[in-house]
């Protein structure tokens, strides 16, 4: 069941794709869309996910249509709603079972964890990234975040060691100046998404 802050949450996110799409779209479709107007190449998510009038419409309106970082974390953060529901269930979402399942998931997982070294080697924080697929795919989400990616990324994995936060600048740096594989993306914003809206 959904905490009354995730509701709220996806009430405004709803509320503002209403404001700025001229179609009716699913919670599930809206918060797609706010997840991907704040992460890097954006524009190429978007055209990648949707056609279109949709296309147009979330084209023109990106900033306002944006996930902020207060809400992300929110949502994914250590105390957020999401991540503690899918702690207490012991279960995961399908969608994101078979978002990690792909090779280049996994291979982005594993260089996350190297950037994590020191942090996962915590007891708090390396039991909730082994317990909870959410909190990985969260995090694999934030470090594509435009704004604020390191702190939506300490808030998700319950604290960042200090020394792990120059690696995961590299990371996103690498990732950044690489291009996103805006496939694998579009599936994982999807897959996040999809199983907070459902949970």
């Amino acid at each position: 069941m959904l905490s009354h802050e995730t509701l709220a949450a996806i009430g405004v996110v709803r509320d503002r794709t209403r404001q700025h799409v001229s179609i009716a779209l699913s919670d599930l479709d809206s918060l797609t869309i706010a997840l991907a107007a704040g992460s890097v190449e954006s524009e190429s998510l978007v055209e990648y996910m949707h056609d279109g009038s949709v296309r147009t419409d979330v084209l023109s309106a990106m900033s306002h249509l944006a996930l902020s970082d207060s809400d992300f974390v929110n949502l994914y953060g250590r105390n957020g709603p999401s991540v503690g529901h899918a702690e207490s269930a012991g279960t995961n979402h399908p969608r994101i079972a078979e978002y990690e399942a792909c090779p280049e998931a996994r291979e982005l997982r594993g260089m996350l964890e190297e950037a994590l070294l020191t942090t996962l080697c915590e007891d708090v924080q390396g039991k909730l990234w082994r317990s909870s697929a959410t909190t990985r795919l969260a995090a694999l989400v934030a470090l594509c975040r435009t704004s604020d990616a390191q702190g939506c990324l300490s808030s998700i994995v319950g604290g960042m060691v200090a020394t792990d936060a120059r690696r995961v600048d590299d990371l996103k740096t690498r990732i950044e100046d690489g291009g996103i594989d805006v496939m694998l993306v579009s599936q994982g914003l999807r897959a996040l998404a999809s199983s907070t809206v459902s949970s």
